[in-house]
């Protein structure tokens, strides 16, 4: 059976033009793009003295940063549990300093609500609280009027040297484009 490439290009090119547009109008397309980073969470165990029994103090932090070219607008940052509202002990801090609102939620659930962030702005939300209360029982998906934030739990690892960058990359480019030239092969040995 013989393949009639035309109509096989004649259907594909549509196809692979609206993907690629699509592609093209929402990479370069200027629009707030919002990313929470979970990190530094951990205990703090305090000795008074004097006779008083040690205790631990949770604490972590949650940095929202505006990764795209406009400003994000009306972001929600949703606690099932806020330390310092609704009888919880403990606190939260914004940083850099800046105008913001909580509003308290059925259940017992509260948010803190910022009304704007500029373009590659970004915000620090730190939380100190007592046990039993952990992290994963406070927080719940960050979201702006545009979308929902992308999340991600964030570790501490050492910065690789750069040797070793430039090695991987090497080794990257030489597989992309040995990969390239098998698929040239291969369609050419197609058309042939």
């Amino acid at each position: 059976m013989k393949i009639d490439w035309m109509l096989v290009a004649t259907i594909a090119a549509p196809l692979l033009t609206l993907f690629v547009g699509a592609w093209l109008s929402r990479a370069v397309e200027k629009r707030p793009k919002l990313v929470a980073y979970f990190a530094h969470s951990t205990a703090v165990t305090l000795d008074p003295g004097g006779g008083n029994p040690s205790f631990n103090i949770n604490t972590h932090t949650v940095v929202v940063r505006n990764a795209g070219g406009l400003p994000a607008k009306n972001i929600h940052i949703p606690h099932l549990t806020l330390p310092g509202r609704n009888g919880v002990p403990g606190g939260y801090t914004v940083w850099p300093p800046q105008q913001h609102q909580v509003i308290d939620l059925a259940g017992g659930a509260s948010e803190i609500l910022i009304p704007a962030l500029p373009p590659n702005g970004e915000l620090t939300v730190s939380y100190l609280y007592l046990p039993p209360l952990f992290s994963n029982q406070i927080h719940q998906q960050v979201r702006h009027d545009d979308g929902i934030a992308a999340s991600y739990n964030v570790h501490l690892v050492k910065k690789p040297a750069v040797w070793m960058l430039v090695v991987v990359c090497a080794l990257g480019g030489t597989g992309f484009l040995t990969l390239l030239y098998l698929l040239w092969e291969g369609v050419a040995r197609m058309l042939t």
